[in-house]
């Protein structure tokens, strides 16, 4: 096995381990990031998957969408990005899910051995963190991870930073779908 998914693979298996005891000390939520009725525009993006396809607005256009960001490195991400597993697997009716790795495109196996030792069966797509500054509809992402939950119509109906609980990404998603109607 190549190094790389040697060592994540060990890091992910302890972060994994650890993240349970640190989520269930957590004494205060993670904060909801920015105003999210501030404007009725629709959230447009476009990032590379590490497979060389396209993440992009106009492809998940139709159906409600949750973008993850994340890092490869990040113990709260690793987990989150278990979680964005679960969801898009057993939520009905079916959702987009993704997870964008807020990384230098150099580390692009860094961002395949994340899927592949997390096992994620949803896109993964990177784009580099001095882009991402440069977007003003992702100035909420100031730290990781970061959940945008989007309606069918393509725009943002929540926004929430840190770990998220199964109960709370499934309102979140419930407020998307009525949001959508």
């Amino acid at each position: 096995m190549h190094l790389v998914h040697v060592f994540f693979r060990f890091r992910v298996i302890l972060a994994l381990s650890l993240a349970g005891v640190s989520f269930a000390c957590s004494s205060s939520p993670p904060r909801l990031y920015g105003d999210i009725n501030q404007s009725n525009k629709v959230l447009t993006y476009s990032f590379g998957d590490i497979d060389g396809h396209l993440v992009s607005s106009q492809n998940n256009r139709g159906r409600v969408t949750v973008l993850l960001f994340v890092t490869t490195f990040d113990i709260a991400s690793q987990a989150q990005a278990r979680r964005l597993e679960d969801l898009v697997r057993t939520h009905v009716p079916r959702m987009n899910g993704a997870a964008v790795v807020i990384e230098a495109p150099r580390h692009i196996e860094l961002a395949r051995a994340f899927r592949d030792v997390l096992d994620l069966h949803y896109p993964v797509a990177m784009v580099d963190p001095r882009i991402l500054k440069e977007d003003a509809q992702f100035d909420v992402v100031r730290a990781v991870p970061v959940w945008i939950f989007v309606d069918r119509g393509g725009k943002i109906s929540e926004i929430f930073a840190g770990p998220r609980t199964p109960s709370e990404l499934d309102r979140a998603l419930a407020q998307a779908e009525d949001v959508s109607l």
